[in-house]
């Protein structure tokens, strides 16, 4: 596996560099091809010469010979001893063998259209399966306006041979070359690529969080900035990734100790986070409060009555914070009366991002106002039960008062602070 992920890390340069290694072995081949073609070339031409030399020299002697009536055997033996010539043959105006190295060509007829040009020329032939060069040497013997001429067969399996010798020692070099490019190639692919791979296995150490990982690269060129500056990169963003991790651990301190509920709902009416206060209200376990819809944690009070309708809420108010009181509903089913805020949470660009949601719990509150409320009521009895008392006995020592004047005696009881507030209230 890690063989495969080293040669898929090389990618794109190692591809590079094996382009560039055909296409220099094309091109050597291409050069080599050329450069074998044209020495073959160059070497037939010059057996050609040398052998048109020695087809001048030879024709000269039977020129001399044919004035003397003697023929130069010895000239024409010389001619066979040649590795180059495979044939010598005399023909007549009539395109007929007169005289040959082969008594059985006595007779034959060639073609006659070179022969009768009468002109020195070297033509393509096929002889016993073989491509040779036909030369075709024109004699001043004979007849006066009538053609002979001297016909030469040269073959050219000195210029295979040398060819072949050629094309052996240049696959040999060209094979040598290769192996050294080959090696080379590898050396600078791995020296390059090395890096490379190194770079790549730092950015998958980062993508895994590993920001302490270190890549050591000493190239002594840019390479080596890169990875200096891959290094600092690494270092920042792990800085950073710190600061963040720091900032919403503090964030989330700050929420976990809050004494009223905190709950962010998304867009979706989806409850996306919640504070340690809320799962403890709600009785709710972290893994069952995020995720679950809004609505299932609203009084049932509130859902007769069409729920809270919080965007609604916040569109009448400009955006802006709603309070008003309501009551969340336990994981239990008991029906808690809290004081509920609601804010909006936008993006840069003003789009809702979802809605925070403060509440505290007001049952206590809802209890001591109950008190107070009986309290009062009590009080208010006890009053009017007291005053219809203490009527009654003013009333009563207002008799007495009235019955001791008609014995003529003086009234027991001092009525004034009564009959002042009577004057009073009149």
């Amino acid at each position: 596996m890690r063989g495969k992920k080293e040669l898929s890390g090389r990618g794109r340069l190692v591809k590079l560099v094996s382009a560039m290694i055909l296409l220099s072995i094309i091109s050597v081949a291409i050069i080599l091809t050329v450069v074998l073609n044209e020495q073959k070339q160059i070497m037939e031409n010059n057996l050609i010469e040398e052998n048109k030399r020695l087809a001048e020299v030879v024709a000269r002697n039977i020129e001399a010979g044919y004035a003397t009536h003697s023929w130069p055997f010895r000239t024409l033996n010389q001619i066979n001893a040649s590795e180059d010539i495979l044939f010598w043959w005399i023909v007549n105006p009539k395109s007929e063998i007169y005289l040959a190295d082969n008594p059985e060509m006595y007779g034959k007829k060639i073609s006659s259209a070179y022969i009768e040009a009468g002109k020195k020329v070297v033509v393509d032939h096929v002889y016993d399966g073989e491509d040779i060069k036909f030369l075709i040497q024109p004699l001043n013997i004979g007849e006066p306006g009538k053609v002979e001429a001297l016909c030469i067969g040269i073959s050219l399996k000195s210029v295979r041979e040398a060819t072949n010798k050629m094309i052996v020692l240049s696959v040999g070099y060209f094979l040598i070359i290769v192996a050294f490019a080959c090696v080379l190639s590898l050396f600078l692919a791995r020296r390059f690529t090395g890096p490379i791979t190194q770079l790549v296995e730092g950015t998958k150490a980062i993508s895994r969080g590993e920001f302490d990982y270190h890549v050591a690269i000493k190239t002594g060129d840019e390479i080596e900035r890169l990875a200096d500056s891959f290094n600092k990169m690494a270092q920042r963003v792990k800085s950073a990734i710190g600061d963040e991790k720091a900032a919403r651990r503090e964030i989330e301190n700050i929420m976990n100790t809050m004494i009223n509920t905190l709950i962010l709902v998304g867009t979706d009416g989806q409850i996306v986070k919640a504070n340690s206060a809320a799962f403890d209200l709600l009785g709710y376990s972290e893994a069952e409060l995020i995720g679950r819809s809004f609505d299932d944690i609203i009084g049932p009070k509130n859902k007769e009555e069409g729920g809270i309708e919080l965007e609604k809420r916040l569109k009448e108010a400009a955006g802006s914070a709603v309070s008003f009181e309501t009551t969340y509903r336990a994981k239990d089913g008991r029906e808690i009366p809290v004081h509920f805020s609601a804010s909006v949470m936008t993006d840069e660009k003003g789009r809702l991002q979802g809605i925070v949601c403060d509440a505290g719990d007001i049952t206590e509150r809802k209890k001591r106002k109950e008190e107070i409320r009986k309290y009062i009521t009590e009080l208010e009895q006890f009053n009017r039960l007291a005053v219809d008392r203490e009527l009654k006995m003013i009333e009563l020592k207002r008799e007495l008062n009235e019955l001791y004047e008609r014995l003529g005696e003086e009234p027991p009881y001092d009525l004034s602070f009564a009959d002042n507030k009577r004057n009073y209230e009149l």
